[in-house]
């Protein structure tokens, strides 16, 4: 099984305060899923792969918090899909942060996302339900415009 996640977004200042700042965020999150199905019948038999791949858009706010010119913390939630991609997407992480140059930071953190995506007709052969929770380790490139 291989899960891959990309999302890119932009964000509004709705309130700043010294050192912090709370954002809105708006964006695409691309997720494709590869999957390997086995049959155990006595011997590993593979019957089938199943690739699927979709996009949701998503509204969020981030925390932002800046020790100093370079190193960063942020807590950030939103909900996506709405039917639209995936039937409804929650994500929830922190991350911290290190701003390498005017336009490029690195950052490491951690992230749950729930989801609900399903495609095709339920009970056709082709039908496809991912209901999930996922978590685990972030590391992320960031690109200021």
């Amino acid at each position: 099984m291989m899960i891959l996640i990309i999302e890119a977004y932009a964000n509004v200042d709705l309130y700043k305060d010294r050192g912090g700042v709370l954002e809105g965020i708006f964006g695409l999150r691309y997720n494709s899923q590869d999957l390997d199905v086995t049959v155990l019948d006595g011997a590993e038999n593979p019957v089938d792969n199943y690739s699927k791949s979709w996009l949701d858009p998503f509204l969020g706010v981030r925390s932002k918090y800046e020790f100093d010119n370079n190193m960063y913390f942020n807590i950030r939630g939103d909900l996506g899909g709405l039917g639209i991609g995936s039937n409804i997407t929650v994500n929830f992480g922190m991350y911290a942060g290190y701003r390498i140059s005017e336009l490029v930071d690195v950052g490491l953190g951690i992230k749950q996302q729930y989801i609900i995506y399903d495609d095709g007709e339920e009970g056709a052969s082709d039908y496809y339900k991912y209901s999930a929770t996922q978590h685990g380790i972030v590391l992320g490139v960031g690109f200021k415009f």
